[in-house]
């Protein structure tokens, strides 16, 4: 007996909705009731990515790197990007130095915010269009590197004909 050789089983929002609707006995569903099984599934997705299940999701997870420009502060990260993880800076011989991950009152009682050093703490201002992330103290040095581990948000299921952006463990989990 031979196998595949593939690892790229998924379903669609259609399709999961479909066998939901075959598991409870319920005929085929109408366009509305697809159009609502599919938003519901959307918020119920969007619900456990934003609720701090983003460790069940590790796939969401990647490292991103933003160069640091001497005397700026303030960065917009790619709107995709949910939540900082963790961070550091790498410098020119190649030497990792921590960032501290830090609350919004912890970045506001800090002094004065126009100190110039390698910065050592991180405030992430979360916005809809993006976070933008606050260093402190603000860089000096245009070649030191910062290194995220960011969360990154689920994509959204735009149509019911789109993948769900989920590993295939949790497609049994989604049709019940």
């Amino acid at each position: 007996m031979a196998l595949s050789g593939s690892y790229d089983y998924t379903r669609t929002g259609t399709q999961l909705i479909a066998s939901a609707y075959r598991l409870l006995r319920i005929p085929a569903p109408t366009a509305l009731q697809q159009a609502n099984a599919l938003e519901s599934l959307e918020l119920i997705l969007k619900a456990l990515n934003s609720d701090g299940f983003n460790i069940l999701f590790p796939w969401t997870q990647a490292w991103i790197t933003q160069a640091l420009v001497v005397g700026t502060a303030s960065y917009t990260l790619n709107a995709k990007v949910m939540d900082v993880d963790r961070a550091f800076i790498r410098d020119t011989s190649n030497i990792d130095h921590p960032v501290n991950l830090i609350s919004k009152d912890d970045y506001l009682s800090l002094g004065d915010k126009t100190v110039t050093s390698m910065p050592s703490q991180l405030w992430q201002n979360k916005q809809i269009a993006g976070t933008i992330i606050y260093l402190y103290p603000v860089p000096d040095d245009a070649t030191d590197v910062l290194h995220m581990l960011v969360a990154n948000k689920l994509q959204d299921m735009d149509a019911a004909a789109n993948n769900i952006d989920l590993n295939a463990i949790w497609l049994r989990a989604l049709k019940y």
